[in-house]
């Protein structure tokens, strides 16, 4: 596990239709303001429930590894080269 504080980013909140989970529109920065717009969200949709959701942990790859399936030392100059 990575603890390294450079990868260390704002914590923030999702408010989300629990109906509907995957529709996100806004990253808030404070729970009192996901809090605020989940109620206003739910006075004007009285049949839904809305949750606010706080943001842990998150994970990301860093880097694009690239993977050689042909051996091309032989011949590193050839642009003709197709594998297939």
């Amino acid at each position: 596990m990575n603890n390294d504080k450079d990868n260390i980013e704002n914590k923030f909140w999702i408010v989300v239709n629990a109906s509907f989970p995957t529709k996100v529109t806004y990253k808030h920065p404070s729970f009192e303001s996901a809090e605020l717009e989940a109620q206003r969200l739910a006075k004007n949709n009285r049949n839904d429930k809305f949750v606010v959701m706080e943001s842990i942990v998150g994970y990301k790859i860093k880097d694009v590894v690239k993977v050689d399936y042909v051996n091309r030392e032989d011949n590193p100059n050839d642009t003709d080269y197709i594998p297939f």
